[in-house]
């Protein structure tokens, strides 16, 4: 998940600010959108691109402590009903129908906490001076200084400004400094933000894995703007690039207030205004994995007790590790390098991992026990194959669905 998070960071160049860094009401949108080696939309002939249908998921609001009521008020229902509009003008089609999705879009927004806006919780009264070109923040970035630390690194990572500021890394002349001074300025200021992550939906449900397709980062400075008014305005500048890689981050100044965007003419049903968006589009959650298309639960009632107890320990030390690394992941923020906190929390936690282990590998030789020793384990559908398949199912749904629903 880290890596595919990070998808074409590293080759991002930059390109200069069309708005004023300065003004009291900064319009500028930045966008950075990248796509997976394997993933690129199909063209009809007459030039469209090939109608994509998606449901979509709830990342959840990531806030700063502080009181915005044009953010804070602002749900996902009513986010997600702004970005079904420019969605649908780019041949992204809702469907409720999980047989039929073909992405999964999560959705998470929020605002970042700067280290240069006095009312951000971040804000650093002392800026220390360093020298531009000091190699201190971390391996990701290789030699980049920012001054609000590991404060700015995260945030230029979920704005998908991390690339573009490593592109820029300091060197002499005039012009390029003042690029990377602009984009640091950037980061330094709280931003909204959207980000969209659009995995193969059909992998999800029938497989249990995570394959990232394509991903969208978007945001505007927060001072002197209101998110819910300008969010039209930004998803529609922004779905250019829905589904395509955007070569780094592009930025635009975009006009103040509300966007009105007509009704699209596409392939399918779209959301009428005024009905809810849950009549037209799946909104998926871990439930809806859990229930995918590869068959029932595993019975434990028709097991020996002592089978079927260590079964239910098995699935709740599994449920327990998988959460104190959701709560881990939970913690990196969206856009941290969660890898790293992964590798670091299996490393913690090798003992019970392997253990773990042991104990799958001899509660399905117990399984298979039982069905050959079972004269109708045919007929009663309790075969060796269904019944490890059930289990093994069952352990990799603990282990999937819920991270994917609590960051991005």
């Amino acid at each position: 998940m880290g890596a595919l998070f990070l998808l074409g960071l590293v080759a991002a160049r930059a390109l200069p600010t069309l708005g004023g860094g300065g003004d009291v009401s900064d319009t500028t949108t930045a966008v950075f959108s990248g796509v997976s080696e394997d993933y690129a939309r199909n063209r009809l002939p007459d030039g469209t691109y090939r109608a994509e249908t998606y449901a979509f998921g709830d990342g959840g609001y990531y806030g700063s402590s502080s009181s915005d009521a044009t953010i804070d008020n602002e749900g996902f229902m009513s986010v997600a009903r702004t970005i079904a509009r420019p969605l649908a003008d780019h041949n992204f089609l809702p469907t409720r129908d999980p047989k039929k999705a073909g992405l999964l879009i999560m959705v998470y927004w929020g605002a970042t906490s700067g280290t240069l806006d006095p009312s951000s919780e971040n804000f650093i009264y002392e800026r220390e001076e360093r020298p531009k070109g000091v190699s201190w923040s971390t391996e990701l970035l290789g030699p980049v200084s920012l001054q609000g630390g590991l404060v700015d690194l995260r945030n230029a990572m979920i704005l998908g400004y991390a690339g573009e500021i490593a592109a820029t890394h300091p060197r002499i002349g005039i012009i390029h400094n003042v690029k990377r001074d602009d984009l640091i300025d950037d980061i330094e200021h709280n931003r909204y933000f959207v980000v969209m992550m659009a995995y193969d939906f059909q992998m999800m449900w029938r497989e249990r894995k995570h394959k990232l397709l394509w991903e969208t980062r978007f945001s505007i400075r927060e001072q002197g703007n209101d998110f819910a008014r300008m969010l039209p305005g930004m998803a529609h500048y922004a779905s250019q690039y829905f589904g395509q890689d955007s070569h780094g981050l592009v930025r635009q100044a975009i006009p103040e207030g509300s966007v009105e965007i007509g009704v699209p003419q596409t392939l399918g049903a779209l959301q009428e205004k005024g009905s809810q968006l849950s009549d037209t589009t799946l909104i998926a959650d871990a439930d809806t994995f859990s229930q995918g298309a590869r068959g029932a639960r595993l019975d434990r009632s028709a097991m020996p007790p002592s089978l079927a107890l260590r079964i239910a320990a098995y699935e709740r030390e599994k449920s327990a590790l998988q959460g104190e690394l959701q709560a881990v992941t939970k913690a990196t923020a969206p856009g941290d390098d969660t890898s790293r906190a992964i590798d670091r929390f299996n490393a913690d936690n090798s003992a019970r991992i392997a253990a773990l282990g042991r104990e799958a590998e001899a509660i399905r030789g117990d399984l298979a026990g039982i069905s050959a020793a079972s004269p109708q384990a045919a007929a009663d559908d309790q075969s060796v194959d269904t019944l490890v398949r059930q289990f093994n199912d069952r352990a990799q749904e603990i282990q999937i669905t819920n991270p994917l629903f609590s960051h991005p």
